[in-house]
């Protein structure tokens, strides 16, 4: 009994140590994911607003 136990707690311990792994790996993730798109918004807005200024200039 006291194998099984200990078997328990050591499976059990290390699906805890993964749920919080795993828990803060999604959670980098999506904020990787949100600063990617972040970035590439605030560089697609620059272009457009620098091809305003551009034809403003132009015009």
């Amino acid at each position: 009994m006291a194998l099984n136990s200990f078997e328990f707690t050591i499976l059990y311990s290390i699906s805890i140590l993964s749920k919080k792994y795993t828990w803060t790996i999604s959670l980098g993730l999506i904020h990787f994911l949100k600063n990617q798109t972040l970035s590439t918004k605030s560089a697609f807005f620059q272009k457009s607003y620098r091809k305003q200024i551009s034809t403003i200039d132009s015009g």
